[in-house]
């Protein structure tokens, strides 16, 4: 089995060098360049009280809640 030794040389390389991002346009959080500074319509704005986070700490808590990627409709698509 052949081991490769990383050097500092190596980690300098990847930086000046990097890997190109992949882009996959199959991917269901892949947005088209004019997309990204689209405003979705829909949008919801509350207050979440978790009292188990609150119980365990002595101060300030604070839990963001983040809605999943929006998915395209699957019926859209194949029209």
């Amino acid at each position: 089995m052949a081991y490769m030794r990383v050097t500092h040389r190596d980690e300098e390389g990847k930086k000046l060098d990097p890997a190109p991002p992949a882009i996959d346009p199959d991917d269901p959080n892949y947005e088209e360049d004019g997309a990204a500074g689209e405003v979705d319509e829909e949008v919801v704005v509350g207050e979440v009280e978790v009292a188990k986070v609150a119980e365990a700490r002595d101060g300030v808590a604070r839990v963001e809640v983040v809605a999943p990627p929006r998915q395209p409709e699957k019926q859209e698509q194949k029209q």
